[in-house]
């Protein structure tokens, strides 16, 4: 980790809230975009809002869980942002099958648990087999398909061509259908 993003979690963890409007000031637009992109569709932009700053709260609060060895503190931001806009998606949904009446669309079944566990347990065997990755398909990964950038910015960021990153990516999706078999399953939709 630079020298930079270093000093800011020493400053976190030293609870400044000088550091936590220079964190938000650093990484508000990406945490911003990766909320909304999550959110589209069930919340208004104050949902949005509240849920990018419910994740500064959040990492506030859990800064002493930050571990530079596993990740950046970019990364590891955008994955609390993810699951913290996921939760709060759920969330919404959920208030509108409560509200039927109040013009929002017609209340959906809820996901039956044998279907909620299989969808766990395969993201678990997904992380597991990103995990083992090498660093840099992992990274292409998560940038890719966690995070939603573009081929460009990431191709930019990492001295690649897109090119290269799309085919890189291709072979990877490949790669992890074949380990996770999936080859041939009908309904199954891969980034």
């Amino acid at each position: 980790m630079e020298d930079a993003g270093k000093r800011l979690v020493e400053r976190l963890r030293l609870g400044e809230t000088a550091a936590l409007a220079a964190l938000m000031d650093a990484y508000g637009a990406d945490v911003y975009r990766l909320v909304g992109r999550v959110l589209q569709g069930a919340g208004s932009k104050e949902d949005v809002e509240e849920c990018a700053s419910d994740v500064y709260v959040g990492a506030w609060r859990r800064i002493a869980e930050y571990d530079a060895a596993r990740g950046t503190l970019r990364t590891w931001l955008l994955i609390l942002a993810k699951y913290r806009a996921l939760d709060a998606r759920r969330r919404l949904l959920r208030e509108r099958r409560v509200h039927p009446l109040d013009g929002s669309p017609e209340p959906q079944a809820p996901e039956d648990t044998e279907r909620a566990v299989l969808r766990k347990a395969e993201l678990e065997c997904l992380v597991r087999a990103v995990d083992d990755l090498g660093a840099l398909d992992r990274t292409l990964f998560y940038r890719a398909y966690f995070y939603y950038e573009s081929q460009e910015a990431i191709a930019r960021d990492l001295g690649l061509t897109r090119k290269a990153v799309e085919n890189r990516l291709r072979r990877l999706r490949e790669r992890l259908k074949t380990r996770l078999g999936t080859e041939g399953e009908e309904g199954r939709s891969w980034p």
